[in-house]
């Protein structure tokens, strides 16, 4: 009962409005993070743990790959490196390395 309570329709509906308009520069602000990479991972974590919470079909790495992209969106020394980045020629692992690789150049 209490899962359910938790989880419900509206908790659900509330994750995925939180994970959409994730920012990188806003969670870096609030967590004091000044390092892009610190920032990436914190994102990281922030999508790994709510994720679950959201309705099933917005659980799939697909939504992942969109969450992490929507949240480096407007940065204009992100635009080139993760802009080249084609979620489709990645798992999810392998799409945060080539974020961090992309990070670091």
């Amino acid at each position: 009962m209490v899962l359910t309570e938790y989880n419900s329709n509206a908790r659900q509906l509330q994750v995925y409005s939180i994970l959409k308009t994730l920012r990188i520069e806003k969670s870096m602000s609030e967590n004091e993070i000044t390092t892009s990479s610190e920032g990436l991972t914190k994102v990281l974590s922030i999508v790994e743990e709510l994720s679950p919470q959201c309705r099933p079909h917005f659980w799939c790495e697909a939504h992942k790959f969109g969450y992490l992209r929507d949240a480096f969106r407007g940065l204009s020394w992100a635009k080139l490196p993760i802009g080249n980045i084609v979620p489709s020629n990645y798992t999810f692992n392998g799409f945060i390395t080539a974020l961090r690789e992309g990070l670091q150049l």
